[in-house]
């Protein structure tokens, strides 16, 4: 079934998100997590893009990203995402067995300066608040503790925004509640997270940008 068009901005931040089929598990082990990394250093070599921060959690990743054009987000995107499935189905023999994720990844773009960095705190986070490790810094599947992949490729690029000193500490500060749901919210609808006036012009923008072709569910490897 077709699904709506997408309007990326060019030259904007992105949160990029996907979950499992299902919220199902994805990554279980290690090599489930390594394999993620590399394929995420030869998407970055095959569509040229900035990759700011990210978190690989048991059944959703996180990515921020950046692109001179919108569309190459995309095409970065698609590649990556048939590429891991692929290999996912491949290395685990489990050619068949359904959709690996829910479906087309979810994207909302960023203001930079301080919304930006709020951002990096809600991705890096990811794995405190599940609870899965004590501080954030715990967790090895993030930005926060390992900005290369597992064959040594550095996949991470300084964002245009400084970090404190005490980044970790920062990290491992929760988030106000309102700002959270912020973040929550535009997750689900997709919809840009910064200051309203720049919310608008955002909206504006997207009207004047060419809208992706539609695709279908089909997901290879399934």
């Amino acid at each position: 079934m077709p699904r709506s068009a997408r309007r990326l901005v060019d030259g904007l931040p992105y949160h990029v998100l996907n979950r499992g089929n299902r919220r199902q598990t994805i990554f279980s082990q290690s090599s489930d997590y390594e394999t993620f990394l590399t394929t995420l250093a030869d998407a970055i070599l095959e569509v040229p893009i900035a990759l700011y921060s990210y978190t690989i959690m048991p059944n959703h990743f996180h990515l921020v990203l950046w692109a001179e054009r919108g569309v190459e987000i995309s095409a970065f995107m698609g590649w990556f995402m048939s590429t891991h499935i692929r290999r996912y189905h491949r290395f685990g023999e489990l050619w068949g067995t359904g959709h690996l994720y829910q479906g087309r990844f979810k994207a909302f773009p960023i203001q930079t300066g301080h919304h930006l960095l709020t951002v990096f705190r809600y991705v890096e986070a990811n794995a405190l608040r599940a609870r899965l490790v004590q501080r954030a810094e715990d967790w090895p599947w993030s930005s926060l503790t390992q900005e290369a992949s597992s064959d040594g490729r550095v996949i991470v690029t300084p964002p245009p925004v400084l970090k404190p000193d005490n980044w970790s500490d920062v990290v491992n500060q929760s988030l106000p509640i309102a700002t959270y749901a912020s973040l929550r919210a535009a997750a689900q609808r997709q919809v840009p997270f910064g200051h309203p006036d720049w919310i608008r012009f955002v909206e504006e923008q997207k009207k004047k940008v060419s809208p992706e072709p539609q695709i279908t569910n089909d997901e290879p490897g399934s």
